[in-house]
C-alpha cells in the first residue's frame, strides 16, 4: 500500500515492479536447513536469535550463539572441504561426520558429559536434543540457558585434544560467574539469575 502520492506520470511499470521486489522477504536459507535437520517447523525466529544474548553479556558467548543460531559455526564436516582439516569426522566420538547438529546433541562422548554435569551441579539440566543444540532452551531458565552456551563453548574447543573433561567444564562456569558478577553492567538480573535455587553465591562447592 502507497504511504504517498506518485504523480500518474511516475506510476511506471518499472516503478510497480521495484515497490513489488522490494516487499518480497525471502527465509534465510539458514532456517530452513536448521528446521530440515531438527525436523521442526513453526519455529519462533524472533525469540530465538535473541534470546541466547539476554543470558550473558560475554561478548564471545553472545557471539557463539548467533553463530549456532545462524548455523554458521563451521566444524570438521565443512573444514574438511576446505581441507583445513584432516577428517570430516567427529572430533571425539570419530563416528559421524561433525556439525553443530552432531557434536551438541547426537555425540554420545558429549551427551555423557552433559550427563555427568547434571550429576554434580545442583540445577536439574533438561536433556540436550536436537533443538537445544541450535538454540539451547528457550523455555528454561537463562541460568540453565548460560550453563549450557558454556558447555558448549568448552567441548568445542577442546576439539583439537579431541579430549574434555566435567572439571574443566565446571572450571569455566565458575569463572563466567565470577566474571559477570564482577562486571561493572548493571547486574540485578544477574543476582536474581545466580541465586537461584541450586547456584547460590553462597554455595559455590557444586557451582
Amino acid at each position: 500500500m502507497l504511504t504517498r502520492e506518485i504523480p500518474l506520470e511516475k506510476l511506471t511499470s518499472k516503478y510497480i515492479y521495484t515497490m513489488k521486489i522490494m516487499k518480497i522477504k525471502e527465509i534465510p536459507t539458514s532456517q530452513n536447513n536448521i528446521e530440515s535437520q531438527i525436523q521442526e517447523s513453526d519455529l519462533r525466529w524472533d525469540k530465538l536469535y535473541t534470546f541466547g544474548r539476554s543470558c550473558t553479556i560475554d561478548s564471545y558467548t553472545r557471539s557463539f550463539d548467533f553463530k549456532c543460531t545462524h548455523n554458521i559455526l563451521f566444524l570438521n564436516k565443512m573444514l574438511f572441504k576446505w581441507n583445513m582439516v584432516a577428517s570430516p569426522l567427529c572430533s571425539f566420538c570419530k563416528q559421524e561426520e561433525e556439525n553443530i547438529l552432531h557434536l551438541f546433541s547426537k555425540c554420545s562422548y558429549v551427551k555423557d558429559l552433559w550427563s555427568q554435569l547434571n550429576e554434580i551441579i545442583t540445577v536439574q539440566l533438561p536433556p540436550i536434543t536436537p533443538k537445544s543444540a541450535f538454540f539451547g532452551y528457550p523455555n528454561s531458565s537463562k541460568l540453565i540457558n548460560h550453563i549450557h552456551l558454556i558447555f558448549r563453548i568448552a567441548v568445542y574447543k577442546r576439539r583439537s585434544l579431541s579430549i574434555c573433561n566435567v572439571q574443566h567444564i565446571l572450571n569455566k562456569i565458575k569463572n563466567a560467574k565470577k566474571i559477570e558478577e564482577n562486571s561493572s553492567f548493571t547486574t540485578l538480573f544477574l543476582r536474581e539469575r545466580y541465586t537461584t535455587k541450586g547456584w547460590s553465591t553462597s554455595n559455590t562447592s557444586k557451582v
